[in-house]
């Protein structure tokens, strides 16, 4: 049966209950020593069995309920510390302990405040402690989980600051758990996120070339029983898992069930890092030289290459990005022609590159419904009614399999659709992105991953903005796109500069239309300009004017 619930409060008293009326019994007197109390609760100094402890907390008989991980993260939920009583091989139970509990946590569990946080920590102590760390005191020890949401592969990586100080770059030791929890690898290891401009295939083989170009300065760890070629399996199917897997120079299995003792994986790190230490070094070792793609690379700016074709301030394009960052969903929104959808899609491509990702783009109108978008049934073949997942399960299901990869939904014209009917039950979640909610129709639960973004556009034009309700505000940043602020002024003379020089009186133009008009949101937007001959060529700038521009603001009043 699960242990019954007590809370810190309750777990304080059984400690002073145990001290009091058991420490020191014939009963309880050296049980630290016996085998089968592994781990034990330690408070003000003093060591306590986990199970009596929760038994005096709950009520519950020590027969009524598991011990071992299950009792452990029941304590430490609780703020209460758990050490183990088997020193010699710590490492080994902390290995073991989270390739059988994080694939469970990751499927079932929430990300924050999870007591898996406290596991890899302890994980990353314990490797801090052992010799062939402590002897080498440029070697930094960080682990991850993953960041507001569960990585499909966590790892725990041992990091000379002399070479690097950041998983991203340059090259490391690394544990690496497979994602279904059957193995976890001691690994050489590079960082992958410098290639993520390449794409996938260009990634894969720039990754590929390095970790050869390593396995000469890594020929010793055969002895140890490593490996040293692309053989390397993770188990995943996430594309982070994937480069992982790509970057890998050698590697070694510890298989749930059979991890080594202590003096067997201590033996291994210090074999590895001193293969590691020697390369940071470059004593004994053949020359790094980079491979030619990533030096040619190294002072690319892709954002700044953005930001140079759209004609927009790059500072304005990054402030977007932390603002979707902070809070995966915005609404761009401004009148037509203001470029709010090619930027929305441009700026899409450009977050979701860096980790090859992906973009889906739905437009809302009148008629579209919550089982358009989200999940709704279906007529079949057969005669019969089949569930059908709408494009925001789909894109959700694949950002959840892919933790580290960024995808992007673009809603286009979001506010032609009725918001709250369409998102139903999921509008909960655009503000709990940890959180789970039942689906309506197959009553399962769903929840919105955090590196799923949601970009909305929306035209203003109609007025329609006053009538979008406090619920929506609350849970989107809105980003304007109105021709009288940036980033939108002076766009068009900025294109013409560039593209059509002799036109550039056509802003002046529209500059004047606009003041005109005395209606920001129902603006004439610079793009009905922007589009080459014959809209803006010599004579034809007018056409745009009067086939598009003019009509739609008639229709505006």
């Amino acid at each position: 049966m699960s242990i019954p619930e007590a809370g810190r409060a309750e777990l304080l008293e059984a400690l002073a209950r145990f001290d009091s009326e058991l420490r020191g019994g014939p009963q309880w007197d050296g049980w630290e020593e016996r085998e089968n109390h592994k781990f034990a609760i330690r408070a003000e100094g003093k060591l306590y069995p986990v199970k009596e402890v929760i038994s005096l907390a709950t009520g519950a008989s020590v027969n009524e309920f598991s011990g071992g991980d299950e009792a452990n993260r029941y304590v430490t939920k609780r703020g209460l510390e758990v050490v183990s009583l088997r020193e010699g091989n710590e490492l080994q139970e902390i290995l073991e302990s989270i390739l059988a509990s994080y694939p469970q946590a990751r499927t079932g569990q929430q990300f924050g405040g999870n007591p898996m946080h406290a596991e890899f920590r302890r994980a990353s102590g314990i490797l801090a402690k052992k010799q062939a760390v402590t002897g080498r005191p440029r070697v930094l020890v960080q682990e991850s989980i993953g960041q507001g949401n569960w990585a499909t592969v966590p790892w725990i990586a041992l990091l000379d600051d002399r070479e690097t100080t950041t998983t991203q770059r340059g090259i490391y030791v690394v544990l690496l758990f497979r994602e279904d929890g059957s193995g976890v690898y001691l690994t050489f290891n590079q960082g992958i996120t410098e290639y993520n401009p390449l794409g996938v295939a260009g990634k894969r083989q720039a990754l590929k070339a390095k970790a050869s170009e390593f396995r000469s300065m890594a020929a010793d760890l055969e002895d140890r029983g490593f490996l040293l070629d692309h053989g390397i399996n993770l188990m995943t199917g996430s594309r982070r898992g994937r480069d992982y897997e790509d970057a890998t120079i050698a590697y070694k299995l510890y298989e749930r069930g059979s991890v080594p003792s202590d003096g067997v994986l201590e033996d291994d790190l210090e074999a590895v890092l001193a293969v590691y230490e020697r390369s940071v070094s470059g004593s004994d070792m053949p020359p790094r030289v980079p491979v030619q793609v990533a030096e040619e690379r190294a002072p690319f700016d892709a954002l700044g290459q953005l930001a140079e074709e759209l004609l927009l301030d790059r500072g304005y394009l990054a402030r977007v990005g932390e603002l979707l960052s902070d809070k995966p969903q915005a609404i761009f929104y401004g009148p037509p022609g203001t470029g709010k959808t090619y930027v929305a899609r441009k700026l899409a491509e450009h977050y979701a590159a860096e980790t090859s990702g992906e973009v889906q783009l739905v437009q809302f109108h009148p008629s579209y419904a919550y089982e358009d978008f989200v999940q709704g049934y279906r007529p079949t073949d057969g005669g019969g009614f089949a569930l059908v997942d709408g494009p925001l399960m789909q894109i959700a299901k694949k950002a959840r399999e892919n933790r580290d990869v960024q995808y992007v939904l673009i809603i286009d014209e979001i506010n032609r659709g009725n918001v709250a009917k369409v998102f139903g039950e999921l509008y909960f979640l655009l503000e709990y992105r940890d959180e789970e909610v039942m689906l309506q129709y197959s009553q399962a639960p769903f929840s919105l991953p955090k590196n799923l973004w949601i970009i909305g556009t929306m035209n203003t034009a109609d007025r329609s903005i006053a009538l979008i309700d406090a619920a929506l505000r609350r849970r989107f940043y809105f980003v304007p796109f109105i021709p009288d602020e940036a980033p939108v002024k002076g766009l068009l003379r900025r294109w013409l500069k560039r593209n059509k020089p002799n036109l550039e009186w056509v802003a002046d133009v529209v500059d004047r239309a606009n003041d005109r008009l005395g209606e920001r949101h129902a603006s004439i937007g610079p793009s009905y300009f922007m589009q080459g001959e014959p809209k803006c060529g010599v004579g034809g700038a007018g056409v745009g004017a009067r086939r598009e521009a003019v009509p739609g603001r008639a229709l505006h009043g």
